[in-house]
């Protein structure tokens, strides 16, 4: 809407310093232009002022912008079991760990809190996550509003075992989905957890035990097979859509008091992809499940087939209900 004709001119204004002329800008209206802030610039709220002038009549506009961009920063504190002493090895926790946006910005879409048992090392202040491998559970969040906090709900796969003092930490945003103005404190502060010799922990149902196989011949690499898929997340009314991070457990229906394989399904890229290798050949169960936001969605699928020499393919649908 400025006038035609006369100087259009753009120019740089740093937080606490001198205006920076960036040149003249093209004719035309519209007209875009890309603006290169000049070396050294520092933190603070900086301005790009536009300038025309058509006779003795001025006509500017600012607009501001901030080094960094604003962003999300999360902070979560030190897990808090739910469970009272005493604690049995084979005991299945659950803890709550509250996040909080403590940035500049909202932060927009899904995101995860991970549990961890006993890491090696121990992480320092340095620190922006902890080895997957120490990994006893994994839940998703959407959204988390600057100023807010949610308190997150999460249970580990597998209890400490052996008995004395035993160390879990939390980490939000531990697959990285969300740029942060740091990184470097998403790692709760530690908590001792201790495994009480006279605990006889909680006993983990398993299924009514079956005869037992016939013994056979040991398998040799030839005779195992792979499962691979796609883990998708089904919302009431919406289409299927792949979901990362799901818990995906695989049963031997042959040996039913057996535990069972498990593996997550991809984070990166966002596929859902999931995959398992070295199989014997069988039929399997197939349970899948992840938390998001305090509800937990699931999937099974009996009598899978897994054959030698070959991969099978099975997609899990996830829908709204209690895991098993």
């Amino acid at each position: 809407g400025w006038p035609n004709g006369g100087s259009r001119d753009l120019y740089f204004i740093p937080d606490g310093g001198n205006q920076v002329n960036l040149g003249s800008f093209s004719n035309g209206d519209p007209w875009t232009m890309t603006i290169s802030i000049p070396n050294g610039t520092g933190n603070g709220n900086h301005i790009i002022r536009a300038e025309r002038l058509a006779g003795t009549e001025a006509f500017a506009t600012n607009q501001s912008f901030q080094i960094p961009c604003p962003s999300p920063d999360f902070i979560v504190g030190q897990p808090s079991l739910l469970q009272a002493p005493p604690i049995g090895g084979e005991d299945l926790l659950s803890y709550e760990v509250v996040i909080s946006n403590f940035g500049q910005a909202d932060a927009v879409g899904q995101f995860f809190v991970s549990l961890y048992y006993d890491p090696s090392p121990a992480p320092t202040s340095s620190d922006i996550n902890i080895d997957q491998a120490f990994r006893s559970d994994i839940v998703a969040i959407t959204d988390l509003a600057l100023g807010d906090s949610k308190t997150v709900t999460v249970t580990a796969d597998y209890g400490f075992g052996n008995n004395g003092d035993h160390v879990v930490y939390a980490v939000v945003d531990s697959e990285d989905d969300v740029l942060e103005m740091d990184e470097t404190n998403n790692i709760s502060p530690p908590l001792t957890v201790y495994v009480d010799p006279s605990g006889q922990g909680t006993p983990t149902p398993t299924a009514t035990p079956g005869p037992s196989p016939t013994p056979g011949p040991s398998p040799t690499p030839s005779m195992t097979g792979e499962l691979a898929g796609i883990t998708y997340l089904t919302v009431q009314g919406g289409m299927p859509l792949p979901q990362s991070n799901v818990e995906v457990k695989i049963y031997d229906e042959s040996i039913p008091s057996s535990s069972p394989q498990i593996t997550f399904s991809a984070s990166e890229p966002d596929t859902g992809l999931y995959f398992l290798s070295n199989l014997a050949t069988g039929s399997y169960t197939i349970t899948a499940c992840i938390t998001i936001d305090s509800s937990e969605y699931f999937y099974l699928v009996t009598g899978v087939m897994i054959d030698p020499g070959l991969r099978t393919m099975r997609n899990l649908y996830l829908q709204e209900g209690m895991c098993l």
